[in-house]
């Protein structure tokens, strides 16, 4: 996969076995194509100190004190579901990756698709949470 030309991917490996043969490997094949498989470059985090984006979540403190000053329970309910519930904009950018996510794999993989599931899918998004998808490979026939 090339990143110089905007087509690459990242792949997580659980078993460090398996992800230490893939390594070793000189080189990969995909298709007929020759991949570039290096293991990830470690780089340490650093927070940014900006304040929070317009319409971002709001912290532990701005949260409890909006909930104090609501009526009753399901004035709270209310309150905490328009806190922290993602905008349209936020729910049409995570579209946006299944779509871009779908693009990519479909050049190496033809017939793929890309399913988004869990909270993005049941309306329970909200802020911080993660975007579940499952990459359905259908048949793939053998090289």
């Amino acid at each position: 996969m090339d990143k110089d030309k905007g087509v690459f991917a990242i792949v997580e490996m659980g078993d460090v076995g398996a992800r230490e043969a893939v390594l070793s490997q000189s080189q990969h094949r995909l298709g007929g194509h020759r991949l570039r498989v290096r293991p990830r470059e470690q780089k340490e985090f650093q927070s940014p100190a900006s304040k929070s984006p317009k319409g971002a979540a709001p912290d532990s403190h701005q949260l409890a004190r909006a909930l104090a000053e609501a009526a009753d329970v399901g004035a709270q309910m209310i309150k905490l579901v328009g806190l922290r519930e993602l905008s349209e904009a936020e729910r049409q950018l995570r579209s946006l990756v299944v779509a871009l996510m779908q693009e990519v794999f479909t050049e190496f993989f033809p017939g793929c698709v890309v399913h988004p599931f869990g909270s993005s899918i049941n309306s329970f998004d909200v802020h911080g949470c993660d975007l579940d998808l499952f990459l359905d490979l259908g048949d793939l026939e053998e090289p």
